[in-house]
């Protein structure tokens, strides 16, 4: 038997094997059966002041979804950990989302606008936006000899620098 954690099967149902069923294999071979031992339960450790990268690999050895967020302040130094939700000290199932507050000081904060020209839709636009510190401000449709949906302008250009948060 292999133990292993598992949000989708409840503790002791086996939920794998090897080989696969319906194979057939010879007497006194070996067959491994995976059984579940529920979804794992941990703490939520104290991440203020770690950097983001030092929180998300702790996070994902948790076996959690996470998000990420900014929020100004001077109390923390920029790029790092300021709180997470759910708080440090609460119970986290493996597979739940936590969120990271990342630190950022609005005064000397900027960011790099991406190039999105060529992205294949608003929502992969979207995400390189958002995962540069900014925000879509708006969106037009235009005739153009790109397929549909492609984003063929942007403003500002790639390459600029935007107070955090600003609008492409």
């Amino acid at each position: 038997y292999e133990y292993q954690y598992n949000d989708e099967y409840e503790k002791d149902i086996i939920f794998a094997q090897t080989p696969k069923a319906p194979r057939t294999v010879k007497e006194n071979s070996t067959v491994t059966l995976k059984v579940s031992k529920g979804v794992m339960t941990s703490e939520m450790p104290e991440l203020k002041n770690f950097t983001r990268a030092e929180a998300q690999k702790i996070l994902e050895e948790m076996g959690v979804n996470i998000a990420v967020d900014t929020i100004e302040t001077k109390d923390v130094v920029d790029g790092n950990v300021v709180k997470t939700s759910p708080e440090a000290g609460e119970l986290v199932t493996s597979g739940s989302t936590v969120t990271i507050y990342i630190a950022i000081d609005q005064e000397k904060n900027t960011r790099e606008v991406p190039n999105v020209v060529g992205s294949a839709d608003l929502a992969t636009a979207r995400r390189a936006i958002t995962a540069a510190g900014l925000r879509v401000e708006n969106y037009t449709q235009a005739e153009s000899y790109e397929p549909v949906g492609v984003v063929i302008a942007q403003s500002p250009e790639a390459g600029s620098e935007l107070q955090a948060g600003g609008g492409v």
